[in-house]
């Protein structure tokens, strides 16, 4: 079927699959039973239902302005979008053009709507069919704000369940340093007191052999004065003794002399 914003040769056709999902094409206006698709788009991704083609009129002056504006403004609609579904989003200047497009549009069609009203009265129906043109309109729009709030607070839940981790990271990191630091330096402290009671081991074992030697060398200087009052004991008893002075055994009787007695050195 024919549609508004279309370029020249193009239709538009709407399939509704069993599921109830309905896809609309942009194809080439058949010209033979063959019919060629040249571009797919999704029906959510339609910012802007077609107008409903009952509106076709002789055109006027405005009329025709208002339907080539919307022609041109759809035609640019679809290339952003078709820009979008390659890159995955649009740059910020990309999307200030498809805004101005899409106002510019829906002037357009307000104006032509208008125009329709003025000019050729609308039956009940065609009330109705305008009013879901712009109901879908609008539902659109509000699911594309949906989608956009929905995405940047996914984006913000992401980013602080990143962030928590990235402290719950840093706390068990330095949780894990603390103890490092703690077990060194129970391992310094521990080294210190056992080269403490080491060195203080080795002063009391020096200590006990000094004590050890000075005991013997006391015991070595009493044993050497008991023994020199021994000796000195035992020469006082020889000087007082009594010594008998007897003739050599080959002394002849008449060299013999009396025998006598000397106490003390003396003879008697």
């Amino acid at each position: 079927m024919p549609y508004y914003g279309a370029l020249k040769g193009q239709s538009l056709e709407i399939t509704e699959l069993p599921n109830g999902t309905v896809i609309t094409k942009v194809v080439k206006t058949p010209v033979t039973n063959d019919t060629t698709t040249e571009d797919t788009i999704d029906v959510t991704e339609l910012e802007n239902p077609p107008l409903p083609t009952k509106y076709e009129r002789n055109e006027s002056d405005d009329f025709s302005r208002n339907v080539k504006t919307i022609q041109t403004n759809a035609h640019k609609i679809v290339k952003l979008q078709e820009v979008a579904k390659a890159k995955g989003n649009l740059t910020e200047k990309e999307e200030s053009l498809y805004k101005e497009n899409m106002d510019s549009l829906s002037k357009a069609a307000e104006e032509l709507a208008k125009i329709q009203e003025e000019s050729y009265p609308i039956d009940l129906e065609g009330r109705e069919a305008l009013s879901a043109w712009f109901e879908r309109k609008a539902n659109n729009k509000k699911e594309k704000d949906k989608k956009k709030d929905d995405d940047k607070k996914k984006k913000e839940d992401e980013d602080k369940k990143k962030k928590e981790e990235e402290d719950r990271k840093r706390k068990e990191e330095e949780a894990k340093k603390k103890k490092e630091e703690e077990e060194r330096h129970r391992k310094e402290e521990e080294k210190k007191r056992k080269e403490q009671e080491g060195k203080k081991r080795q002063e009391e074992e020096k200590r006990r052999k000094e004590e050890e030697e000075r005991r013997k060398e006391e015991e070595r200087k009493k044993e050497e004065e008991k023994r020199k009052g021994e000796r000195e004991e035992e020469s006082d008893d020889d000087e007082d003794g009594v010594a008998v002075n007897l003739p050599p055994d080959d002394a002849s009787v008449a060299e013999a002399k009396p025998v006598g007695l000397a106490v003390a050195g003396k003879s008697c």
